[in-house]
C-alpha cells in the first residue's frame, strides 16, 4: 500500500503570542539538516561514527500584511526570541511537527502590482518534533 498526502488543507501556528497563519502561508516546510563529524579510523581496522547533531529550519513563505498582530509586525516585534511553532502539513492526515524557532524580521514590501510576499527560514532550536497520525 503506498501512503502520500497533499499539502494543505493544513495548519501553521506561532506563539508567544498565539498567531494562526494557515490563510497566508503558500508554503511551508520544516527542513532537517545534519553536521556530523568524520567518522574515527581505529587500529584495530574498525571505524567509528562520528558525532551527528540534529538541527531545523521552518521554511515558509507568506502573504503579507501590514495590521498590528499581523506576521510582519509578530516578526519584527519578537526578533531574536524563542518562539513554539506548530505545523500541520494535512489536517486530515494527521501528523504535526511541533518545535521552537528564532524569529528573524521578515521583508516589507516587493514588486509593484504584484501581491506582496514574503520568504523566510527561521533557525529552529534543536530538532523539533515529529508526531505521525495515531493507528494505521
Amino acid at each position: 500500500m503506498t501512503n502520500s498526502y497533499i499539502v494543505g488543507p493544513g495548519t501553521l501556528t506561532l506563539s508567544s503570542p498565539e498567531l494562526e497563519l494557515s490563510a497566508q502561508v503558500t508554503k511551508c516546510e520544516v527542513k532537517p539538516s545534519v553536521k556530523a563529524d568524520d567518522p574515527i579510523h581505529v587500529l584495530s581496522g574498525a571505524t567509528i561514527g562520528g558525532n551527528r547533531d540534529y538541527t531545523a529550519t521552518l521554511d515558509v513563505t507568506v502573504l503579507q500584511d501590514l495590521v498590528k498582530s499581523g506576521i510582519i509586525d509578530f516578526s519584527w516585534n519578537n526578533a531574536g526570541k524563542e518562539v513554539a511553532f506548530t505545523y500541520t502539513p494535512n489536517t486530515k492526515a494527521g501528523a504535526k511537527i511541533a518545535g521552537k524557532c528564532i524569529v528573524d524580521p521578515i521583508t516589507v514590501g516587493g514588486e509593484v502590482k504584484k501581491r506582496a510576499t514574503s520568504d523566510f527560514s527561521w533557525e529552529c532550536v534543536g530538532l523539533p518534533t515529529f508526531t505521525p497520525k495515531a493507528g494505521r
